[in-house]
């Protein structure tokens, strides 16, 4: 099953940090953009209406299995 995840991602000017808001899981993709046409009217979110992300993720699946590197 295919679930799309909604996402607000804001990078900072100097582009080493990001804020990033989880916003919803949704069924269709569809349900997804209409909930950015909503969220594009709120505060906030209004100041950058472009920095919405939708992912498509497979539901009991493990993502980054392998793990990752830290410095």
């Amino acid at each position: 099953m295919i679930v799309f995840r909604l996402s607000h991602v804001r990078l900072s000017p100097e582009q080493a940090d990001s804020e990033s808001f989880h916003l919803g899981i949704f069924s269709s993709r569809r349900k997804a953009e209409d909930a950015i046409l909503l969220l594009r009217t709120k505060p906030g979110f209004m100041d950058f209406p472009n920095d919405f992300v939708i992912d498509e993720s497979l539901v009991d699946q493990i993502h980054w299995e392998d793990g990752f590197v830290s410095d």
